[in-house]
């Protein structure tokens, strides 16, 4: 009695999604839904997109530089007039602005090579994420076809228990009447017991395979789902003769992530360039507007005034007349905030030009040290071109492998079903004891179970070639 409830419960626990779905994900939705809502893919987007605000600011940066300044200060005590360039002794109360913008004329060509590594650095994240997208697609279609699996797996291991658990019922009649022996009834409630037992894992598995799915899927864990099951999954169209010198050139023209470390390659040989023009002089073009105020800044006045006599005079017999001249009055006032604004302005222009006599080595030190990161990068690619050509030809040898497998699994769940039939027959008339007949429905049950995981395994053998071949990955 527990074992039932224990069994319901599981098989609850594993469908009860199918209950409360509110909608079946067929294969293309689950992947649809995962390229939108992955976290890795997410991920490799966010990097897509700092390498293209890398480009973005590389190409800004030949934009020349415009900046301005603006002080406030307050002198006490002994300070400079600006005005006047003399010392005063009084408090002092002045503004500073500055606007000034710089080019960079010439650098040896830094900027321009920047922008180029850029570009292929960005070109490199978006195969990143591409090849991520195709992964993760990969994944999704395995896990789907698990899911596919189990449940046709949990459908025959139910219809097994079924049949079990209808012998133990016969069994228990007949060792009642003496047909049998108690022995043989203990057979039928033990084999009973190994395909509940069965059910129960590939419960578990199937579980587990909506979990993974789930988790691929990014779906929150309180919102159901459920997958649609295709139609017929024919295996009649499955080519298997394929070349893996065949799959290896193809997949060399569009996959991926050899794609990403080619422009890594490309990439590091342009920032090679970058560092040997810190090379050559760099010729930049300046040009500066500023003024200033002052509190203590006075401007003169000056006025007529009376005739007055001079320290000069002319000689006359009658005597010395004394010489008159003009006067004027002088007074002072503050000049104002925008007189002093208009009359301080000064302005300038000028060519810098600086040049790298010797900075420790550093130039050189990084050309040697960019030139082993590019040896590096050619030796990288290489390498993942090998490992792919390695895993295609191993694609290539599974996919014939699994067809040859699921061709001897077929023939062997024919024959091991013919002869449990006929051994259910030879017991039914008292020819054969319940251990043969459990042994018979064994070795039938293993063959189905057998049959069954290689046709799926066939057909994602058959996915992953069309994953490097760059085909949709549908049935």
């Amino acid at each position: 009695m527990k074992k039932q409830i224990l069994l319901s419960f599981l098989v609850y626990a594993a469908t009860c999604h199918q209950a409360i779905a509110q909608e079946k994900l067929s294969l293309e939705k689950c992947v649809s839904y995962a390229l939108e809502h992955n976290l890795n893919i997410k991920q490799s987007r966010f990097n897509e997109a700092l390498s293209d605000q890398d480009l973005r600011q590389s190409k800004y940066n030949l934009i020349p530089s415009l900046n301005g300044q603006a002080s406030q200060n307050f002198n006490k005590g002994r300070s400079i007039n600006p005005q006047t360039n003399i010392y005063v002794d009084q408090n002092l109360n002045s503004n500073n602005f500055f606007i000034g913008s710089e080019v960079v004329l010439f650098s040896g060509l830094q900027k321009l090579n920047t922008i180029k590594q850029n570009k292929y650095s960005l070109m490199a994240q978006q195969n990143n994420v591409e090849k991520t997208k195709q992964d993760v697609t990969l994944n999704v279609v395995s896990e789907f076809l698990n899911a596919l699996f189990y449940q046709d797996q949990v459908q025959n291991y139910q219809n097994q228990l079924k049949v079990s658990q209808s012998q133990v019922v016969m069994a228990k009649k007949k060792a009642d009447v003496g047909t049998i022996t108690e022995a043989d009834y203990l057979q039928f409630k033990a084999q009973s017991s190994a395909d509940e037992l069965n059910l129960i894992t590939a419960q578990n598995q199937l579980t587990i395979s909506f979990l993974n799915l789930r988790q691929l899927l990014n779906i929150e864990q309180d919102k159901a789902f459920d997958i649609e099951r295709p139609g017929e999954l024919s295996l009649m169209n499955i080519r298997t003769d394929y070349s893996d010198v065949e799959v290896y050139n193809e997949a060399l023209k569009i996959n991926p992530g050899i794609k990403s470390l080619e422009y890594e390659r490309l990439a590091t040989e342009k920032l090679l360039e970058v560092v040997k023009g810190k090379y050559y002089p760099t010729l930049s073009l300046g040009a500066s507007y500023s003024t200033n105020y002052s509190n203590i800044a006075q401007k003169l006045s000056r006025t007529p005034g009376p005739d007055a006599v001079t320290n000069f005079y002319i000689k006359d017999p009658s005597g010395n007349i004394p010489v008159y001249g003009p006067t004027e009055n002088i007074t002072t006032a503050p000049i104002s905030f925008g007189e002093q604004f208009t009359n301080n302005v000064g302005r300038a222009i000028g060519l810098t030009l600086r040049i790298p006599f010797f900075n420790g080595l550093q130039v050189r030190t990084g050309v040697n040290k960019t030139k082993i990161n590019l040896e590096n990068a050619v030796v990288t690619e290489e390498l993942a071109k090998n490992q792919l050509n390695k895993t295609i030809a191993q694609a290539v040898a599974d996919l014939n492998a699994a067809k040859k497998k699921h061709e001897a699994a077929e023939s062997s769940y024919a024959s091991l079903k013919k002869a449990y039939d006929y051994s259910q027959k030879r017991f039914d008339v008292g020819l054969l004891n319940s251990l043969d007949l459990n042994i018979a429905k064994t070795n039938y049950s293993k063959a189905e179970s057998d049959a069954l995981q290689a046709k799926y395994d066939m057909i994602l053998k058959s996915k992953v070639i069309d994953y490097y071949l760059g085909k949709p990955l549908t049935f």
